[in-house]
């Protein structure tokens, strides 16, 4: 009985103010037809044997039906908010056949066709265009025409795109929360879906790196996710979704590559970029792109998140924009603490680097973002194309991927990118051009060329007081392309190459 209720109590909180208050007024009708004198007048005379069955008809059969008929509607109010409409009708319309009252079934009717006007209301403000997506949230079992109703297609955004997002930084972020560390437990993940329904971020762990989460279908949400970060406002988000029946839910188109691509690789850390067709995500995550950027993550915790808000995250890394990106609890607590309410503690992330970002372009495969999948890997797909943004520095100042923008992944110490041929010639170079505050960096002899450790290492030289940070490049293949790719950027395009 007491998890009963503590179970109907949890479902009951997470109905909208619309529901409980019409649940409550559900709930007063009920008293008021079932609680008063004429239903449950006893009187105080021994009711003759001749006159039993007219008690057992007057006070029995509403007894049974309101005991009966409110535990009933206690469960229907937790789980839906049509259901109470219907015992209504049906418990007020029966008691009134019993007991002949013809004038109390007209009553009961003209009451629920008021209540359903009510319903047909707050359902039809809740289906205006800019609450589509909410419709997706709540997960109630609506018909797919009503999500997709007299869709739009995908405005021109690429022609008005300066007029919606500005490129100057987003202004710095008071501290407004008391920012708690949990580990992500199953009572940590239920509160952390609560705040996500509730509007608010919440730091998560994923196995490339911790990420900033809010959810993907609310604007405001996005919103916080750039203030908090300080995120440019033209640098687009990532989606994470469950799997491929969640990215249909939010009218994208899936070519067949596409899903070859996530049957594959997902849940894991590659990012496949797909087009609009209906305009459900809402344009913060884009920042005026026709695109979005979508994984499944393969983290424990991330996974059980997803499914307990039942809608997708949006999730940038977890780290003030332009830092290193965070791979402990303890890297967001230090550049977020304050300004998010709750970081789920997962553990220290395995792969280390954000996830790999792919185009699907004409037949072929463009990576836009190195990562933990590699060309590699994708060539057993199609023909693979690296982009120029990769390796070099772009001066377009609109990414198309999230983590492209020239200067990135920076800690406090200045980084200086060395292109050495082997591990003796850069300790030489290293002896003879350091001082005082200056650190070396060589993970390129590590089996993953250094990717998991990376962004750990120049963290904890920050931490030493480093100066400059000579950091030598890996050869930029496989996994050591996404290595070769965070180094130059945090070196801001600063590079040696001691075989010239």
């Amino acid at each position: 009985m007491i998890r009963f209720v503590s179970s109907t109590y949890k479902k009951i909180r997470k109905l909208s103010e619309e529901e409980k208050w019409l649940g409550r007024l559900l709930a007063i009708l009920v008293f008021v037809f079932f609680i008063n004198p004429t239903t449950w007048n006893f009187g105080y005379e021994v009711p003759d044997p001749v006159d039993i069955i007219e008690y057992i008809v007057e006070i029995v059969v509403p007894f049974i039906s309101f005991v009966f008929g409110g535990w009933m509607l206690g469960r229907a109010i937790a789980y839906s908010s049509y259901h109470p409409i219907e015992l209504l009708v049906f418990i007020g319309v029966g008691k009134s056949l019993i007991l002949l009252q013809f004038v109390e079934i007209a009553m009961y009717i003209l009451a629920a066709c008021l209540l359903i006007g009510v319903f047909v209301l707050v359902r039809k403000k809740q289906f205006s265009d800019h609450e589509k997506a909410a419709a997706i949230t709540k997960r109630k079992p609506i018909k797919s025409e009503l999500i997709y109703r007299a869709p739009e297609k995908v405005p021109d955004y690429d022609n008005r795109f300066d007029d919606l997002f500005p490129t100057e930084d987003v202004t710095d972020f008071p501290d407004q929360f008391t920012t708690t560390v949990q580990k992500a437990d199953d009572e940590a993940i239920i509160q952390a879906a609560e705040l996500l329904k509730s509007g608010e971020i919440v730091a998560i762990p994923t196995e490339t790196v911790y990420g900033l989460a809010a959810n993907a279908l609310d604007s405001a949400a996005i919103h916080k996710i750039f203030a908090a970060k300080n995120r440019p406002a033209n640098n687009p988000l990532i989606v994470h979704v469950s799997g491929l029946a969640q990215i249909r839910e939010l009218g994208l188109e899936v070519p067949e590559i596409a899903e070859k691509l996530a049957e594959k690789f997902w849940p894991g850390a590659l990012t496949i970029i797909l087009r609009k067709k209906y305009d459900i995500i809402p344009t913060e995550i884009c920042c005026g792109l026709s695109t979005v950027a979508v994984r499944a993550p393969d983290h424990p915790a991330a996974i059980a998140l997803i499914e307990a808000c039942e809608f997708p995250l949006a999730a940038p890394s977890a780290n003030l924009s332009g830092s290193p990106s965070p791979t402990t609890a303890a890297h967001v607590f230090a550049d977020l603490n304050g300004r998010i309410p709750l970081i789920l503690d997962g553990g220290e992330c395995v792969c280390g680097v954000e996830s790999t970002v792919v185009a699907l372009e004409k037949g072929a495969i463009r990576i836009l973002r190195p990562g933990r999948v590699t060309a590699e890997q994708l060539r057993e797909f199609a023909e693979v194309e690296i982009d120029d943004a990769v390796r070099e520095k772009l001066d377009d100042t609109r990414p198309q991927s999230p983590g492209t923008a020239y200067k990135h992944y920076c800690p406090n110490a200045q980084v200086i990118a060395v292109i050495a041929e082997n591990e003796e010639t850069f300790r030489n170079y290293i002896d003879m051009n350091t001082g005082c505050g200056d650190y070396a960096l060589s993970l390129c002899d590590a089996a993953d060329m250094g990717a998991s450790r990376l962004f750990a290492r120049l963290r904890e030289l920050d931490e030493k007081g480093a100066k400059r940070i000579f950091a030598r490049l890996p050869e930029p293949h496989g996994i050591g392309l996404a290595v070769y790719n965070r180094i130059i950027r945090a070196a801001e395009f600063n590079v040696i190459d001691l075989g010239d």
